[in-house]
């Protein structure tokens, strides 16, 4: 059963009967066609248990290295703190000694 459309000849709808007179492919996908498309999309979506248990290890690696580099830059930061003090110290006993002999010193 053909719907008319307003404005359209009759001629120019395409037709069930008009695309098997001519040889024109029916378009609609059949079950057999959706079966293979399920099968490749489900087997394309299957991994490896091996490459995800490789993966997780390399994820604890990663962790891991993180965690220590964090350690590292949270002992050298410690470490310039302490030079920080340390000079300080020293600036101050060196302002003192130049203060007691007299000799000016630069801010």
């Amino acid at each position: 059963m053909v719907v008319p459309l307003h404005g359209v000849p009759q001629e120019c709808i395409v037709t069930e009967s008009h695309r098997r007179q001519n040889g024109v492919p029916n378009m609609k996908p059949t079950v057999r066609q959706c079966a293979v498309l399920a099968c490749a999309i489900s087997l394309a979506g299957c991994r490896s248990p091996m490459a995800d248990a490789q993966m997780v290890e390399q994820m604890r690696q990663l962790g891991d290295e993180l965690n220590g580099l964090r350690q590292d830059a949270a002992q050298a930061h410690q470490q310039v703190d302490s030079l920080r003090t340390v000079v300080a110290r020293q600036d101050t006993l060196l302002r003192q000694l130049a203060g007691m002999a007299g000799v000016r010193v630069a801010p």
